[in-house]
């Protein structure tokens, strides 16, 4: 709560209290705001193509910004410690109970990701500190964990380079929203949930009637929002908005989301793959530096456990990794600054001066290679009659494929 002159405004949290336990910014009566016309001329989505000159790819030295792990992302990562074992005499992890840590949260959180503070063993959530960051008073909050398991880091053929220069600047045709830049391979699927507070306050404004869209390699996707909307926009290779055979898939997608004009009329946003991911997806205000964004540029793909990885059931595409706890330290490793967990709330960024959000699809060089592979395979079994995800026999697969096989030595 906050007050101005004799108004007193109450700021609402998002989404910790929705069906998705997901939080994204805050809201703050700003009736002052005027929503664009209904009737404006740039109601639709407007897919634009870069220009020729600026290429996907970029030889490290002519990249305008700092390209996937910089010095500070690196530095930002969390250190994979031991657990620690609940004993201040003997825990070196700096995490939990040791007696360098500071006071225990009101959160229960813990650990280095949260200024080393320790846990409570007389409080309510436990004595015990976890590896992620959780107090507990469980064996597996206080077990010693080894320090050999660390996950390897992502190679360097993985980590692309890119040129995010070129972007579009601010003009009044394009006021308040988002920019999806494309700077992968593969064509990719946007697609949109609208609250219904956003219905209640907008009803059938023609913005809050996008559903679904593509940008494909080197193309801009602009999409337009209202004052104190909450969109939420899922990214990937595979068509994810609600159709029979996508369906909940989509909610393992890579998930953009945003609050425009929220408390003390901010712009909020997160990258959250707390469900899952599908693309690297990095955000910024406009005009503002990539490095005072927030997201993911790793291609947590090429590193998924086989057993969280997932295929779309009708091309057979590998276009998600499914989030699950086994895997937990491997996104807070490699996209430490996403939103991870449901009060993942230190991750959700802000910016004040800006009411346009720059989104980039990151480059994923051998992910994109896989994909576009079993795109054409899913074309190819299609274009000879059968379904794109059937299991054919040898015999069954078209003649260029096979002879393809046949040169290129594979079994």
């Amino acid at each position: 709560m906050f007050a101005s002159g004799s108004t007193i405004y109450l700021l609402d949290h998002l989404g910790v209290f929705g069906a998705d336990g997901v939080s994204v910014g805050y809201h703050a009566d700003a009736s002052s705001k005027v929503a664009p016309p209904t009737d404006s001329d740039k109601t639709t989505p407007d897919v634009s193509h870069t220009s020729q000159s600026l290429p996907l790819h970029m030889p490290p030295d002519e990249v305008h910004y700092p390209a996937q792990f910089t010095a500070e992302a690196i530095a930002m990562q969390p250190a994979v410690v031991s657990a620690p074992t609940g004993n201040p005499s003997t825990d070196q992890s700096g995490v939990g109970t040791s007696a360098s840590g500071t006071a225990p949260r009101a959160d229960g959180r813990c650990g280095t990701r949260f200024n080393n503070a320790v846990c409570d063993p007389n409080g309510m959530y436990g004595g015990c500190c976890s590896s992620y960051g959780y107090c507990g008073s469980t064996e597996e909050h206080c077990k010693p964990q080894s320090t050999s398991s660390k996950i390897p880091d992502v190679s360097v053929e993985e980590k692309p380079e890119y040129d995010i220069g070129g972007q579009p600047g601010a003009d009044t045709a394009h006021p308040m929203g988002f920019w999806i830049l494309n700077r992968n391979d593969v064509t990719h699927h946007i697609s949109a949930d609208w609250p219904d507070k956003d219905r209640g306050e907008y009803g059938a404004h023609a913005y809050l009637q996008f559903s679904t869209a593509t940008v494909g390699p080197g193309e801009n996707l602009w999409i337009p929002t209202l004052p104190h909307t909450s969109p939420k926009l899922y990214v990937g290779v595979s068509p994810n908005e609600r159709t029979p055979e996508v369906g909940s898939n989509r909610n393992h997608d890579t998930l953009i989301e945003a609050t425009f004009y929220g408390g003390y009329d901010h712009l909020y946003y997160d990258i959250d793959l707390e469900r899952g991911f599908s693309s690297p997806v990095w955000c910024h205000g406009q005009g503002e530096p990539w490095s005072s964004g927030q997201g993911c540029v790793a291609d947590l793909l090429a590193v998924c456990p086989q057993k969280d990885q997932h295929h779309n059931p009708v091309t057979n595409v590998y276009d998600q990794c499914r989030g699950s706890d086994e895997n937990l330290q491997l996104r807070y490793q490699h996209c430490p600054k996403s939103y991870i967990v449901w009060n993942d709330d230190w991750n959700t960024n802000t910016t004040s001066q800006q009411d346009v959000l720059m989104c980039t699809i990151v480059s994923t060089p051998s992910s994109s290679k896989l994909q576009i592979a079993q795109m054409a395979e899913a074309e190819r079994k299609e274009a000879a009659g059968f379904k794109p995800n059937a299991v054919l026999p040898r015999r069954a697969l078209p003649h260029v494929h096979s002879k393809h096989e046949r040169l290129s030595g594979h079994a």
